[in-house]
């Protein structure tokens, strides 16, 4: 499939990134398997959900 076939354009997914990292998370705390007062590591997200740090940062900042 070429890029112009695409059902997203290449930048929705990206601006998409923050928010689906911002899910996953508040489902991690919701479901009680982040533990209350853990500290959460950009870099250790980032890992986690093989993203940049970037949209990490922005659902953290969301989060807050």
């Amino acid at each position: 499939m070429t890029p112009a076939n695409r059902a997203e354009p290449e930048g929705a997914a990206r601006t998409d990134r923050p928010k689906q990292v911002y899910k996953q998370l508040r489902e991690l705390i919701v479901l009680g398997r982040s533990a209350p007062g853990s500290r959460l590591v950009e870099t250790d997200i980032a890992t986690r959900f093989g993203v940049s740090r970037t949209p990490v940062r922005g659902a953290l900042q969301r989060l807050q």
